[in-house]
C-alpha cells in the first residue's frame, strides 16, 4: 500500500521515501513567547507576548495558586506550590497534563515528575533548555529585552507542549531573586 505523489516520493506504511535526489524539507514552527513582569497594581504578576507584541496570556495569584489565563479569559493552566522542605517544588496542571517541578537552590539543579523531560542549565541562572527523552530540543528560555524592559525568552519547538514550558519557565521566574540590577549613587 504506498502513493506516489508529484515530487517522486512514496508514502510507505507511513514512513517517506524518497525516490528521486531532491532533498526532502521538514518545517520546524518555533514559538516566541515573551515573559515580563506585570509591575501595575492588581493580581497579575506576569503577562505573555508573542514575537509581535501581541498579549497572550496574564499570569495572577490567586489564594492558593497562581493561574495561566488567556486573554479570552479562558484558564489554561494552573500552578501549585508543593510543601517540600529545602525544594522549590510546583504542580503545573493543564486540562491534559499535570507535571511536578522541583528546583534544588542547594544543589543548583532541576527535575521533572511526570515527564521524560530533563532540564539542561542553569534554572537559577536564568538560561536553560528543556529536553524531550529522545535528547530533542523542547523549549530554550533566555534573558531578554522587549520594549526597553527586561523579560526572558522562551524558544518553544513543539506547539502541543506551550502551556508546559511556559508553567515551567514561570515557576523558574518565581524564584528570580534579582531581574534587573541597577546601581544607585548616594
Amino acid at each position: 500500500m504506498y502513493r506516489k505523489n508529484t515530487c517522486g516520493t512514496f508514502l510507505f506504511a507511513d514512513k517517506l521515501i524518497n525516490h528521486t535526489k531532491l532533498p526532502i524539507i521538514s518545517v520546524v514552527m518555533i514559538l516566541k513567547r515573551y515573559i515580563k513582569r506585570d509591575k501595575s497594581p492588581g493580581d497579575t504578576l506576569f503577562e505573555i507576548f508573542d514575537e509581535l507584541g501581541n498579549e497572550l496570556y496574564y499570569f495572577s495569584k490567586t489564594k492558593n495558586s497562581y493561574i495561566l489565563t488567556g486573554v479570552n479569559g479562558q484558564k489554561l493552566l494552573k500552578i501549585k506550590e508543593l510543601p517540600f522542605p529545602k525544594l522549590c517544588a510546583y504542580s503545573i496542571s493543564t486540562a491534559d497534563n499535570n507535571i511536578k517541578f522541583f528546583m534544588n537552590p542547594q544543589k543548583n539543579n532541576s527535575y521533572f515528575y511526570g515527564t521524560a523531560w530533563q532540564i539542561r542549565g542553569d534554572v537559577f541562572s536564568g538560561s536553560f533548555d528543556i529536553i524531550g527523552a529522545d535528547n530533542s530540543l523542547v523549549c530554550s528560555r533566555e534573558k531578554s529585552f522587549m520594549d526597553g524592559r527586561s523579560c526572558c525568552m522562551l524558544d518553544i519547538k513543539a506547539e502541543h507542549s506551550e502551556l508546559l514550558c511556559l508553567g515551567t519557565a514561570i515557576c523558574a521566574q518565581l524564584h528570580a531573586k534579582i531581574e534587573n540590577l541597577c546601581v544607585q549613587t548616594v
